[in-house]
């Protein structure tokens, strides 16, 4: 009974001392003029800042590997030229993930890149256009939306028409999924720029193709946005019950 209980307190405090939500920096080291301040950034920078202002511990990691013992994977794709892909490899490891847990994904060609393959169904939307080049302008304000997570947030993006992180911004609409942010000015086809999903009640999911980051604190800040994020990728998922036997085995 001891060494059955030492055993489980062990399993437990590892449980807890682990870090829950890993970031995986994807973005190819591109830089963009944070709008609050804080200099010339990459896309982790404001992710990074608002989930310790939400007290939420996190890996950041540049290659993506091992996904057991997360609850929520934030991928940071960037924008075009910069962003790097996701291999074959990465792409499965995020479905398999996905298809659980909480997964959010954003980036300037995240349709073009990776619809229509196996990993875009997770976020039931559907990829429109390839959006815009910085000098012609994608999204200057976005909204959220009335009875969806983001209801009653505002953001202004600053680097419109000027930084990188507004260059390319595809055009997405919901299929399946909801709506969860649209733009100014419209789009060449759609202003819809983020969708959230909770397929079959299982994962849940959020697909963005403006960066977190590129968003100005006011009114509405990305703290809360933040907040809001965790919440709905962090909501319960089914977790099978195993026997003490089942435990004990799978660390012999």
């Amino acid at each position: 009974m001891i060494e059955r209980t030492a055993l489980l307190l062990l399993l437990l405090c590892a449980a807890t001392s682990a870090a829950e939500v890993l970031v995986a920096d994807y973005d190819g080291d591109m830089e963009f003029t944070d709008p609050d301040g804080g200099g010339l950034v990459g896309s982790e920078y404001a992710i990074l800042n608002a989930l310790d202002a939400n007290g939420r511990d996190y890996d950041l990691v540049t290659d993506i590997g091992d996904l057991a013992g997360y609850d929520i994977v934030f991928v940071l794709l960037g924008t075009f030229p910069a962003s790097r892909s996701l291999d074959y490899s990465d792409q499965q490891a995020l479905l398999d993930f996905g298809r659980w847990r909480g997964l959010y994904m954003e980036g300037g060609d995240v349709g073009y890149d990776y619809s229509p393959a196996p990993l875009w169904d997770l976020f039931g939307a559907r990829y429109l256009y390839d959006g815009e080049p910085t000098e012609d302008g994608n999204v200057e304000t976005v909204k959220g939306i009335s009875g969806t997570l983001t209801a009653g947030l505002a953001f202004d993006c600053p680097g419109y028409q000027t930084e990188p992180s507004d260059n390319y911004l595809d055009e997405i609409t919901n299929d399946g999924g909801t709506v969860i942010f649209t733009s100014t000015p419209m789009g060449h086809v759609s202003n819809a720029r983020t969708v959230a999903h909770s397929g079959d009640g299982h994962h849940r999911a959020v697909v963005s193709t403006f960066l977190f980051g590129a968003l100005a604190d006011g009114s509405s800040t990305k703290e809360e946005l933040m907040g809001r994020l965790l919440d709905y990728l962090g909501e319960t998922m089914p977790v099978e019950e195993m026997s003490w036997g089942e435990i004990k085995a799978g660390y012999r």
